[in-house]
């Protein structure tokens, strides 16, 4: 906006500064004659050209200043795009952002309430961080920015359901849906293993809390 306002500055005060040396010119011709015409136009009449020179300067100035405005413009805009592609590349081949993606296929594929910790893309705490971090850059008001925090926050909390790997061999015959397999004859909910689903339940409950106070903390 302030390169076309310059720009249209310029324009007008030529248009402007135009007609006004041009009626200088005729009011001269018409007073003076033609002779004391040339004499004014002569290219050697110093004053001449410094008065036309002066009269021209304002918008000459906001000409230069526009086109000085565009070329930093086009600059930061070029410098913004080859960010935001540098940016892009590295959300494309981060390390963290295939830690989410690997999480994510393992909790679609999952048929298994307990699952071994083994079986995570990395550590735990390198996926917190890394669903955190995602939690943080997504932050917003809109409706999607919310649902989107929201599923993180859940992923965040599914974590412990990731157990060592003693315990999910012991508890390998529970589905996601919480009842024992049809194989193994046992109860919906095996009494024997209620202490791991108990401990389950209440790591989820603790983990979502802390993503919760990392996101407020985060957010001060």
């Amino acid at each position: 906006m302030v390169v076309k306002l310059l720009r249209g500055f310029a324009y007008v005060w030529f248009v402007l500064a135009g007609c006004f040396i041009l009626l200088n010119l005729l009011s001269i011709w018409y007073f003076q004659g033609f002779a004391r015409l040339q004499e004014i136009m002569s290219p050697f009449n110093v004053v001449n050209f410094i008065v036309t020179l002066i009269t021209l300067s304002p918008g000459i100035g906001a000409y230069l200043l526009a086109q000085k405005f565009e070329r930093q413009q086009d600059g930061r805009q070029r410098a913004g795009r080859r960010d935001a592609d540098e940016q892009l590349d590295g959300m494309v081949h981060s390390p963290a952002q295939d830690v989410l993606s690997l999480y994510g296929d393992l909790l679609q594929e999952r048929s298994r309430l307990l699952l071994p910790e083994s079986s995570l893309p990395a550590s735990k705490d390198s996926i917190k961080a890394a669903l955190l971090a995602e939690a943080m850059r997504n932050r917003g008001d809109g409706e999607f920015q919310r649902q989107y925090v929201a599923t993180l926050r859940t992923c965040y909390g599914l974590l412990a359901s990731f157990v060592p790997d003693p315990v999910a061999e012991r508890n390998r015959d529970l589905t996601a849906d919480g009842k024992a397999s049809a194989q193994s004859g046992s109860d919906p909910i095996p009494v024997s293993r209620s202490a791991d689903l108990r401990a389950m339940s209440d790591g989820m409950a603790r983990l979502i809390e802390e993503f919760d106070r990392h996101l407020g903390d985060a957010g001060k």
